[in-house]
This record gives C-alpha cells, structure tokens and sequence, in this order.
C-alpha cells in the first residue's frame, strides 16, 4: 500500500537531482491499475510517474505489490521502482539508485 513517505521520499530525491514538480498528471480512466500520477520536469525532459498496482503476481515479499513507473517523455527506456512496505536503508537506497537513473546524463 503507498504510504506517504513513499511519495515523499521519491519526490525528494528527484527534486534534489534537480527536477522541478510535482504536478498532478491526467491518465485514461480505463487504466484502473492506475491509483495516481504525477508529473516532474527537468530542462527538456519530462518525467511521468504512474503508482501503479501490481495485480495478480502473488508476490508476498518485502516489497509490495505496488510500484512507481517512470517514464520519461522521449526515452524508450521504463524506470520502475517496487515500493517497499517499510521505510528502511534498503528502501532509502533503492530510491537514490533509482533518482539517479532517471537522473544519468540529463542536464539540468
């Protein structure tokens, strides 16, 4: 289930790299796997997060069942995170590796 420190630690470490948001994005209504999208912006480039439910992959680990799916616009690449269900080192790591994924070699 997406907490608000997930929210808040994703959007810390990308605006920290510099991006600029969040910013409520539209998504179609049919995508019901779809809780919540957010928008960032960086220079030319523009980041897409979807919180997007996992259903039906049964997973029971310590990730949950839920991720964020980055896209950026102009990029075919698909930059996901799992979200964690506790607010730990491994979480806080998975994210800075994650930022600075989506982060690599865009200038600000």
């Amino acid at each position: 289930m997406l907490k608000v420190w997930h929210k808040a630690d994703v959007f810390h470490a990308l605006k920290r790299r510099g991006w600029m948001g969040p910013e409520p994005l539209e998504y179609p209504g049919g995508w019901h796997y779809v809780g919540e999208a957010w928008s960032f912006s960086r220079a030319k480039w523009t980041l897409q997060l979807y919180i997007v439910a996992d259903y039906g992959t049964g997973f029971h680990g310590s990730e949950s069942v839920e991720s964020i799916a980055g896209r950026l616009i102009g990029d075919p690449g698909e930059y996901d995170l799992w979200l964690r269900r506790t607010q730990d080192a491994k979480w806080k790591a998975s994210v800075i590796r994650w930022a600075e994924e989506v982060s690599a070699h865009r200038p600000d």
